[in-house]
């Protein structure tokens, strides 16, 4: 007991609302358009004087710990988080408009995101000449979808053949987003695909919400010299391959750039086997990443003119490791429908730049 230095437990509950849907979004509103060559005003919003916002309740336990004179320090949290009236644009068609205008409604449901939280920090060694610290935390948590009637679908794909194809729902008693298609169960003896039930029914196929998040950084100093490093990661999710899917597919071997990988082996597919979507194209996303490091020199002040003088290299996106096919497995391409948003679907997404700099900091 005489090593703990600081113990605390804490309890908290808390309600707040989400305003994070567009302005006038209760209101009937209008933009200006054009038919046959006259100025005409064309609606954007039906109106719902019913709207609420969205809210958040969060409910949390958790305990601060210090030990070993406060070197070692850290908390662990349990939270429970219920979003209620949940902000949804119905699409509707309007023959006055010609076109679908959006109105913005409160789903009858909840999501429930709930888990725990660890963070830890420790100074280990600390002397006049040398300092070291490690720092990490990690959430686990699972989410859920409950309380909602029917389906809502999201996650277009995009493609020959995947065109108007969604491979997301919003469902009850599923993670939110979770993959839903066809079970992929192998080529048969032509090369053609095999699917649970011949392909007629979708099965819930994949979470692209990760089940671990974590993070982890380093501080060490010799002297003048430091040195800096930051990680992180995230486990259990599934990404969709929808570059795969469509671009790399076996019947676009004549017509694309394609990796020698590919055909490096024999070819058991037939190139008369049409590209679908199916489960065959979600792959494992866990990664971990080194995020940024830092090498620094303090060489001080410099005569009498030039003070505080710093010299150091950085670099951003340094390695990946990970399992995932597709360029990073970091995925944030926008594959929304109609205003509802997805998560964890990969298409020819630009590849995040790995990069350098070289800096100087000085005062005068």
């Amino acid at each position: 007991a005489t090593k703990i230095d600081q113990l605390k437990l804490r309890v908290g509950y808390g309600k707040t609302g989400n305003q994070d849907f567009p302005s006038g979004s209760a209101q009937q509103r209008y933009d200006f358009g054009n038919s046959n060559g006259a100025p005409t005003l064309v609606a954007i919003n039906n109106a719902n004087p019913n709207l609420k916002w969205q809210s958040d309740e969060q409910t949390n336990v958790g305990i601060d710990f210090g030990l070993l004179k406060n070197r070692l320090t850290g908390s662990i949290d349990y939270f429970h988080k219920k979003t209620n009236d949940l902000l949804f644009p119905q699409i509707s068609f309007v023959p006055a408009v010609g076109g679908n205008v959006p109105t913005w409604v409160n789903l009858p449901g909840q999501i429930i995101n709930k888990g725990l939280e660890l963070t830890i920090n420790g100074n280990i060694v600390e002397t006049d000449n040398i300092s070291w610290s490690l720092g990490g935390n990690a959430t686990f948590i699972k989410n859920k979808v409950q309380n909602i009637s029917g389906i809502i679908k999201t996650g277009s794909l995009n493609g020959q053949g995947l065109s108007g194809v969604t491979t997301e729902v919003i469902q009850n008693g599923l993670p939110l987003f979770a993959m839903v298609t066809r079970e992929y169960k192998g080529l048969d003896a032509n090369g053609f695909s095999i699917y649970t039930d011949d392909g007629f029914t979708n099965y819930y196929v994949g979470n692209p919400n990760p089940k671990v998040i974590m993070g982890l950084s380093t501080n060490f100093r010799y002297k003048k010299l430091s040195f800096t490093a930051n990680f992180n990661g995230a486990f259990g999710q599934s990404i969709y391959n929808n570059t795969a899917n469509s671009v790399l597919a076996i019947s676009n071997l004549g017509t694309r750039n394609i990796s020698s990988a590919l055909v490096s082996l024999p070819v058991q597919e037939s190139l008369a086997n049409p590209i679908a979507a199916s489960s065959r194209y979600i792959e494992k996303g866990d990664y971990l990443k080194l995020a940024n490091a830092t090498l620094n020199y303090n060489f001080g002040n410099i005569g009498k003119s030039i003070k505080s003088l710093n010299i150091y290299v950085n670099g951003q996106n340094l390695f990946v490791i990970t399992n995932y096919t597709g360029f990073d497995p970091e995925v944030n391409v926008n594959k929304s429908v109609s205003g509802v948003p997805s998560a964890g679907i990969d298409y020819t997404a630009y590849p995040t730049a790995r990069t350098f700099n070289f800096g100087v900091n000085f005062s005068l």
